[in-house]
């Protein structure tokens, strides 16, 4: 079991990070910088992604 979920694990981090679908379509809705509060953020892909477009980031997990 360990060994299978470290190999999940490896693979995932081989991916490149990009941010949530979800997010993506929600630029457009928000200001175009602000300060967001990443909560569970895993890799940080939504709070890197936010930080590259101006944002002040906290991300935590």
């Amino acid at each position: 079991m360990t060994s299978d979920w470290d190999q999940r694990w490896k693979e995932r981090q081989e991916r490149p990070l990009q941010a949530d679908s979800w997010l993506l379509k929600m630029m457009p809705l928000l200001p175009e910088t602000g300060t967001a509060l990443d909560i569970a953020c895993g890799r940080g892909r939504n709070a890197v992604y936010l930080q590259q477009h101006g944002w002040q980031v906290t991300a935590v997990d």
